[in-house]
């Protein structure tokens, strides 16, 4: 093989190696710390407002991933979600609400600033 060669084989291995590396990274185990500025409600626990550490894992290999919220190191609240790849990326990091119709907020989605990957939340 020429050098060249050898060159381009080893570019395309580290790119494909690096595809790999980053999709596993989507869509399995995760970390966020997020700002939830106000009073809401996951799975009937109330969140009050503070920086939460979320962590994400999809232990069984299902698809399902389960979500943790905690805020000084102590479990709050969990729940069900899944990962979404949207058209753009996320302008800014954030915890965005559903309203229902008595004006309770329930977390619905983590979205990280300049990522596609979305991680919508099961309540």
């Amino acid at each position: 093989m020429s050098n060249k060669t050898t060159r381009a084989f080893r570019l395309a291995l580290a790119v494909a190696i690096a595809v790999v590396l980053v999709g596993a990274a989507g869509a399995g185990d995760g970390r966020r710390s997020v700002d939830i500025t106000e009073r809401a409600v996951l799975n009937g626990t109330t969140l009050e407002p503070g920086q939460y550490s979320v962590r994400w894992d999809d232990g069984d290999g299902d698809g399902v991933l389960r979500v943790q919220f905690r805020l000084r190191n102590k479990l709050v609240a969990e729940a069900n979600a899944r990962v979404e790849t949207r058209e753009r990326p996320a302008a800014y990091t954030a915890v965005i609400f559903k309203t229902d119709e008595n004006g309770k907020k329930t977390p619905s989605e983590i979205r990280t600033r300049g990522e596609r990957d979305v991680l919508v939340i099961e309540s």
